[in-house]
């Protein structure tokens, strides 16, 4: 999958930017026209940017899954952030901030300027009699893209969650049990319904992003011991703050949707996930606090 994600990232940025470029020259229009155009729905903006973070915050997620292949430089713990991380941020730039722009940018132009949302079908409809060629590695682009990105993306986070669930799961077979169960739920049965799920994924999805990064920023200060991680006593410390905080943290999003019934789905994400980088330090303060005081008294 890393050899066609390697083939497939620099095409789709080349095809799309292609795309965009055709259609604003086949319509004699420029990107000032497209940004100008006049909105066909009442979806706000915070409501646009918790729509979109309810595809990517499943990658942000799944973050150790992804990047545990990539080699960290040497002598990295004496670098500064940028040395250390400069390889993941190129990666996350590229594959996801780039692309995912493109893709965006390739929807609108097209949507606004043929009335059709679909880049795929654009390009079937406009090459299909006048340049096979040019259709057929378009397509095969997005193919490409399909069997690397949206394969490591959707399918391998999955994968690890299934394998977790019972030692003698190997990666094949977890996979599998993957796959069959994407197929069961049928997300194409709510396929007209994408954005308010997406929506609905930030506001559950959101808090645990919170957790993780408050854990790791504000309680832990940037320092993770390896091998505790390893230790089933030392992790339990944090199991229930971090499901106290998520319960909490997503229910008061929720609450956001019923308190604000039209503009409160669009800031819903925000609510769960504030409130989750500030509540989850304060309980494991509390937590500490209190085993210590429990060692105290045991010591006594």
């Amino acid at each position: 999958m890393a050899r066609f994600a390697w083939l497939a990232i620099p095409l789709m940025v080349i095809f799309f930017s292609s795309t965009i470029m055709w259609l604003l020259k086949t319509h004699d229009s420029s990107m000032a026209d497209i940004l100008s155009a006049p909105a066909r729905n009442t979806y706000s903006f915070p409501f646009a940017v918790a729509g979109i973070a309810g595809v990517w915050i499943t990658m942000a997620l799944n973050s150790a899954d992804l990047g545990r292949m990539i080699r960290r430089p040497a002598g990295f713990e004496k670098k500064h952030f940028w040395h250390r991380q400069k390889l993941t941020i190129g990666g996350q730039f590229l594959g996801l901030i780039l692309v995912g722009s493109l893709v965006i940018m390739v929807g609108m132009v097209s949507g606004i300027l043929t009335g059709e949302w679909n880049p795929v079908d654009v390009i079937i409809k406009t090459f299909h009699d006048t340049s096979p060629a040019i259709m057929a590695a378009a397509l095969l682009t997005i193919v490409f893209a399909q069997w690397s990105t949206n394969t490591t993306a959707n399918l391998m986070p999955a994968t690890y969650i299934v394998m977790a669930l019972h030692s003698k799961l190997t990666f094949r077979r977890a996979t599998v049990i993957s796959a069959i169960i994407g197929l069961l739920i049928c997300p194409w049965l709510f396929a007209d319904k994408l954005i308010p799920f997406q929506v609905a994924c930030s506001v559950l999805l959101g808090p645990i992003i919170g957790i993780m990064l408050a854990d790791y920023y504000l309680v832990r200060r940037r320092t993770i011991d390896i091998d505790a991680l390893y230790d089933e006593e030392k992790q339990a410390a944090w199991r229930l703050p971090a499901m106290s905080t998520l319960l909490v943290s997503a229910g008061a999003g929720l609450l956001t949707v019923l308190l604000i019934p039209e503009q409160g789905i669009g800031y819903s994400f925000y609510t769960a996930f504030a409130l989750s980088v500030v509540m989850y330090p304060i309980i494991m303060r509390h937590e500490r606090q209190e085993k210590g005081r429990v060692k105290l008294l045991n010591a006594h």
